[in-house]
């Protein structure tokens, strides 16, 4: 009973324990996750812009990765011989 009072996360309740959910913090503890969901949203954006920042500074890559390992030329000379 202590386990499922105190520790386990029920589903119904929005994964938040019955002894929480009992104390009346079902609300703090939601937005709580909320106020962390969005910080972790705004970092990911931020890093994601500077990502693509980084990458606008550097030259393109030339050719594809196909053709660095498939060199079409090499194969006929080797096919001629």
């Amino acid at each position: 009973m202590e386990y499922y009072n105190n520790v386990r996360l029920n589903s119904a309740t929005g994964y938040i324990t019955t002894k929480d959910v009992l104390a009346g913090r079902q609300q703090k503890i939601h937005a709580e996750r909320d106020r962390k969901l969005e910080a972790a949203r705004q970092q990911r954006q931020s890093h994601a812009s500077k990502s693509r920042e980084e990458r606008s500074d550097q030259p393109p890559r030339s050719g594809t990765a196909k053709e660095s390992y498939f060199d079409p030329q090499q194969m006929s000379d080797m096919a001629a011989s």
